[in-house]
């Protein structure tokens, strides 16, 4: 019995609270890819690396794209062949212009400019090593970085009600990854998070209401082929508050019968109880994360500008 009370009151646990002290400001990474210039991909996906880098670096997350990216320009500013012996060297100097982006409006809120270059056996290879010289060190860049900063959650606390109103709406229509997205990425230490994260987790609740059925069916066949760990996985994802919920309890109270004999396994059972309450709170954070970041990569292909991958 004690077994079958730690599943149902832990597994089945309705987080109020998100683990948002770890959350930064996101601001995405989103590379075009300029042809005329006429370097390869490799050259993006560096590019593209070494700006996530940068921003993780200055306090930022860049997990998905988010409502907030950074879109970088290239200008090639002047270009030499160097005669080293037995080879010849290309040499290229470039600005690399990173434009913070808010992407409901496409209102530029900063930039900011590197000048760099790089030599190597091709124009490419001097283009990617002139890449490996953008850093976060400077004071320019710094100031860059708190401006940044400051603009992305003036504009949030002056848009809560604004976002608030437009996340319920799009919730009523049953867009619930939507309305997600556009709350996720409200910085928790600003003024009216709370609001926010109250919003997001009513929102999640609807969320998982909607789709229980579905995780449900799946929990019961991983139960029927005796995968009782896949099946309580599935579970610990529904909210006791969906309508799902009771029968959820039913199915936790079979593989309680199934594996009573089993004391071993009861036992691991019951510490993967134990872990999943230590980890209730981020667990609601991670899934609400999972749908905004497919949210966001279903809308990719929307956008008039080409993401690395």
């Amino acid at each position: 019995m004690i077994m079958k009370k730690v599943l149902i009151t832990l597994l089945l646990g309705i987080s109020t609270f998100l683990t948002a002290a770890a959350q930064e400001i996101n601001i995405g990474v989103v590379v075009p890819q300029d042809k005329e210039i006429g370097f390869n991909n490799d050259f993006y996906k560096l590019l593209d690396s070494r700006l996530k880098s940068l921003l993780t670096k200055s306090g930022f997350t860049s997990n998905y794209t988010g409502d907030f990216y950074l879109v970088p320009q290239v200008d090639i500013l002047h270009e030499d062949k160097l005669e080293t012996g037995l080879r010849t060297m290309d040499k290229i100097q470039m600005d690399i212009t990173a434009n913070v982006i808010q992407g409901t409006t496409n209102d530029v809120f900063n930039t900011y400019t590197w000048s760099i270059s790089g030599s190597g056996f091709s124009r490419t290879e001097a283009a990617k090593n002139a890449i490996k010289n953008l850093n976060a060190d400077s004071k320019a860049f710094k100031e860059f970085v708190a401006e940044t900063k400051q603009k992305v959650n003036d504009y949030y606390v002056k848009n809560k009600a604004a976002l608030i109103a437009r996340a319920n709406t799009l919730a009523s229509t049953q867009k619930f990854d939507a309305a997600l997205a556009l709350l996720f990425g409200y910085p928790p230490n600003v003024d009216g998070y709370a609001d926010v994260e109250k919003a997001m987790v009513s929102i999640y609740k609807k969320y998982q209401t909607q789709h229980c059925a579905q995780m449900l069916q799946q929990a019961k066949a991983a139960a029927a082929e005796q995968h009782y760990s896949i099946a309580l996985d599935i579970i610990s994802g529904l909210d006791a508050s969906s309508s799902c919920a009771s029968d959820a309890n039913k199915l936790i109270s079979q593989i309680q019968a199934n594996v009573s004999d089993d004391k071993e396994y009861e036992r691991k059972l019951e510490e993967k109880a134990i872990d999943a309450y230590t980890d209730l709170k981020k667990e609601e954070y991670r899934s609400m994360a999972a749908i905004v970041a497919a949210y966001y990569e279903s809308q990719k292909d929307n956008k008039d500008i080409y993401i690395v991958h």
